[in-house]
């Protein structure tokens, strides 16, 4: 399944819910904060059991050319994504004034070994509490609540490992073409000292999914103003906006041989527990998260002091 909802429309959606509640900050020291941290929760996404299976023709030949001898390569991948998904986001960082916020997330999900995300959005502080709210400054109360809207980008087989590698093919003085590519049989490795050239020894055929969405939620925390520690907990929805799911080529785990290739495109064959399938796995749901860090603040309150 694809929804054909492009990057630049998900950007201004985000601007459109900045200004949707604009209300001016002030640029003074005393307003500004920010807060480091490591978060962790659940995606309770659907379990996506079954087999995979694809197969494809390829040609091979010791000339590099894309005509030689045809084959036909099947493989299968078997519940590489059983599991609710345990999402860790390995360095978090939020920064904002009084009201407005605004967030990035590096994460990976602990049901893979090889699934990575980069995670930015805003929202907006509503200062409260529970016991002094009529009677406390907005910058002295105890919690905030915090409504977001964050947008996603998701990659599931960042490498071939052993949950979604479908197989290899003997690459040792061979050349394979498959799908207007060719892995030849050396390839060039550049470094900082310059390149020098490897003999190839397999081709490794593994699947990947890249995945954008949206990511509306709301979550409760200390007040960024009072405390150095921050706690907060989260809850929010992850809604695909465009998903892509094919194959993808390496010589020896580490050299691209080129880009994705779609689930869909022609000569590919490609099944989800017996139907055809563009998109096989789900990773979309409800989240529910803690996130732990620190605060800093241009301005820390204390509570001997007169009221701003």
């Amino acid at each position: 399944m694809k929804r054909n909802i492009s990057l630049a429309a998900l950007i201004a959606l985000l601007m459109n819910m900045h200004n949707a509640f604009a209300i001016k900050d002030s640029t003074s020291k005393q307003n500004f904060y920010g807060a480091w941290s490591f978060s962790s929760g659940i995606l309770f996404c659907p379990a996506n059991s079954g087999q995979l299976y694809v197969s494809f023709p390829y040609i091979t030949n010791t000339n590099g050319s894309t005509n030689g001898t045809t084959h036909t390569f099947s493989g299968t991948v078997n519940n590489p994504y059983t599991k609710q998904d345990i999402i860790v986001n390995i360095l978090s960082i939020e920064l904002g004034g009084f009201r407005h916020f605004y967030t990035c997330r590096l994460g990976a999900y602990t049901n893979s070994e090889s699934a990575v995300k980069l995670e930015v959005g805003t929202g907006y502080n509503f200062y409260f509490d529970p016991l002094h709210n009529t009677t406390l400054p907005a910058r002295k109360k105890l919690l905030v609540i915090k409504p977001f809207v964050n947008g996603c980008f998701a990659q599931h087989g960042t490498s071939s490992d052993d949950d979604n590698t479908f197989g290899t093919l003997n690459n040792t003085g061979t050349n394979i073409a498959a799908f207007g590519h060719v892995a030849g049989a050396t390839y060039t490795v550049n470094g900082r000292t310059g390149s020098h050239t490897d003999s190839a020894q397999v081709l490794d055929i593994y699947y990947r999914q890249n995945d954008w969405m949206l990511i509306p939620g709301i979550s409760i925390s200390n007040n960024h103003y009072v405390h150095q520690l921050h706690i907060e907990i989260i809850c929010c929805y992850y809604l695909p906006l465009f998903e892509q799911a094919g194959l993808k080529f390496d010589q020896d785990q580490y050299h691209s041989t080129g880009d994705l290739v779609p689930f869909g495109t022609p000569n590919l064959t490609a099944t989800f527990n017996g139907k055809n399938t563009m998109v096989p796995y789900q990773f979309s749901g409800f989240y529910l998260g803690i996130i732990l860090g620190i605060n800093f603040s241009g301005s820390p309150v204390h509570f001997s002091t007169s009221k701003k």
